[in-house]
């Protein structure tokens, strides 16, 4: 049985509703709000249906964050969908809702087996419509649809609530680490146009990868105070720091993959922790796909270095491509993350 809440707008509703279960006769009961007992329902109409397709879909499943939060979407209205690699999702977000007029995104979370990716999706004048990938290849992925938690201080997580859950068949190839993913912009014209520029004239990989880490690693400096206030923000990106010239770790490792991407070379951020002072703090840095194997680079490393709460610009090479024995004892390698 399938239930969801329709809302309604200037005394009208209206909504397209999915005959699920194939070729046959479906029952479809209205209710509206009891006046006169919170939370409860009474039937307003009932109608039968005679479907005559043999089609079979599957229902989304929808959270009491969906109500709660003020969600209408629009698009998808039903589960099981065919898609050639990218899916699109359109919706709305009540302005009088809980936290309506300060949802600025939404996250989208796709898992196939074991593989998982984080998107996220602007929302503009309480409405997002926008298209993610389905990165790991042909298969049955599992869409999650989530708003951010809204809270007063910074941190460096983000909390997440689902609302609306589905699945999607893809027939895409593998494109993990080549498709732009959350932060990596490598299709944007600004991203595309550097890293044609960083690689002319480099007839190898290697080449490629190394003038990448040399323009991070050179142009972009420490953000003390981001990292000491916690100051990170949904819409951190590679854009966003080749335009600041500063940010943290993540920060390096978003442009740089963005760049080699942009490049058509395999990478992916990776995530783990160093140890550079006390005690191992968490980190972010790159592999890239060089011959065949994976390169490890880290440009934040090769940017520099912090002393007295102050960023010291001093360029090396010693975090490209480093020794795999001396890279692990200050690097803790924990996972890639999509």
């Amino acid at each position: 049985m399938w239930k969801h809440v329709i809302p309604i707008e200037e005394g009208k509703f209206s909504y397209d509703v999915p005959l699920f279960y194939g070729k046959g006769l479906h029952k479809l009961e209205i209710l509206v709000p009891d006046k006169e007992r919170e939370n409860y329902y009474q039937t307003a109409t009932t109608l039968l249906i005679d479907n005559e397709s043999d089609r079979t879909m599957s229902p989304i499943e929808y959270s009491k964050t969906y109500e709660e939060r003020g969600v209408t979407l629009e698009y998808p209205q039903y589960g099981g969908e065919k898609s050639d690699g990218t899916f699109s999702v359109k919706g709305k977000i009540d302005p009088k809702a809980e936290f309506g007029t300060e949802t600025t995104h939404i996250y989208i979370t796709t898992k196939k087996g074991e593989d998982e990716a984080l998107d996220v999706i602007p929302v503009e004048d309480f409405a997002f419509d926008d298209s993610f990938f389905l990165r790991f290849g042909p298969g049955m992925y599992e869409v999650t649809l989530s708003v951010p938690e809204i809270k007063e201080e910074n941190s460096d997580y983000f909390r997440f609530y689902g609302f609306a859950k589905f699945e999607i068949e893809s027939t895409g190839e593998d494109k993990r680490d080549l498709l732009p993913s959350r932060g990596v912009q490598s299709d944007a014209q600004p991203i595309a146009d550097l890293a044609r520029e960083l690689t002319e004239g480099k007839s190898s990989d290697r080449e490629k990868a190394k003038a990448v880490y040399d323009y991070v690693a050179k142009t972009i400096s420490y953000d003390v105070e981001k990292l000491e206030t916690d100051d990170f923000n949904w819409d951190d990106s590679a854009l966003k720091t080749l335009d600041s010239k500063t940010g943290v770790c993540q920060d390096y490792s978003y442009l740089a993959i963005a760049l080699l991407r942009a490049s058509n070379m395999e990478a992916r951020f990776v995530e783990g922790t160093a140890f550079s002072g006390f005690w191992p703090q968490r980190h972010a840095w790159v592999e890239v796909k060089v011959n065949g194997s994976w390169l490890t680079m880290d440009p934040t490393w090769g940017a520099g270095y912090i002393k007295d709460d102050k960023f010291v610009a001093a360029f090396n090479e010693k975090y490209f491509d480093p020794n795999k024995e001396e890279f692990e004892k200050t690097h803790n390698r924990t996972g890639v993350s999509y």
